[in-house]
């Protein structure tokens, strides 16, 4: 691999330089491609090596290591097309780049697929949507379990705050979403996977939901595609 700019003439007859530089490889099946890169050339030279790092997975059919994904998924969205049109990158690492929102109207889709209500689906898709943009997360890579953690305390904070209970369904919603991403097979890992719920303070007790316990004692009522109840709040997983 190498990198290089290429030269051209402009109007006047003068020899210019593009303002790109290009990745020069050989990918996994034994042809020669030519990538646009950055118009930095030290940014461009860790662009072909991490490519590199790519073709020899490719034909060795190991693994993507870590780092290597998680690199793929910040990058821009013309470069991994650009991979996947070389054969270095498959369908499902193309979409892990895409932003989380795009991903919740995916997820959203899902969930209507198993047979959720339109209801259930909005509810839970935007409690997920709200972490997403008040955390200001863009991609899966930028999910962090510290940032989820904090702005949870933020909204429970003041007067006006949200409960713990409200807050325990938006991190639901959140860690729900982030392992149907990984299911899917869109990202490799679950940052809110381990993050638990705030304690709730001394002297406050789960509470009920009279309409959930009027139906279990009759039962009656609606049910979601997982069985829940239909008046119950809470959340699915994916």
């Amino acid at each position: 691999m190498y990198v290089f700019r290429n030269t051209f003439t402009d109007r006047k007859g003068r020899t210019k330089q593009a303002a790109k530089w290009y990745c020069d490889f050989t990918n996994a099946a034994g042809t020669r491609c030519r990538l646009p890169a950055f118009t930095d050339r030290k940014a461009s030279e860790a662009l072909g090596r991490q490519i590199d790092r790519l073709v020899a997975c490719r034909a060795s059919g190991e693994s993507l290591p870590l780092d290597v994904q998680r690199w793929l998924e910040g990058l821009p969205d013309a470069i991994r097309g650009a991979l996947h049109k070389f054969g270095l990158l498959d369908g499902q690492r193309l979409a892990a780049g895409r932003t989380l929102i795009d991903h919740v109207g995916d997820w959203r889709a899902f969930l209507l697929a198993k047979g959720n209500t339109e209801k259930h689906a909005d509810l839970i898709s935007s409690r997920a949507k709200k972490v997403i943009d008040g955390c200001k997360f863009t991609y899966h890579c930028d999910v962090s379990a510290a940032r989820c953690m904090a702005y949870l305390a933020e909204l429970r904070d003041g007067e006006h705050g949200i409960s713990a209970q409200t807050s325990n369904w938006y991190l639901q919603a959140a860690k729900s979403f982030c392992r149907w991403i990984c299911r899917d097979g869109r990202a490799t890992s679950n940052p809110l996977e381990y993050h638990r719920p705030p304690p709730r303070p001394p002297g406050v007790r789960r509470g009920r939901n009279p309409l959930a316990a009027r139906h279990r004692r009759h039962g009656a009522g609606d049910t979601r595609a997982d069985g829940a109840d239909a008046g119950s709040a809470l959340p699915i997983g994916a």
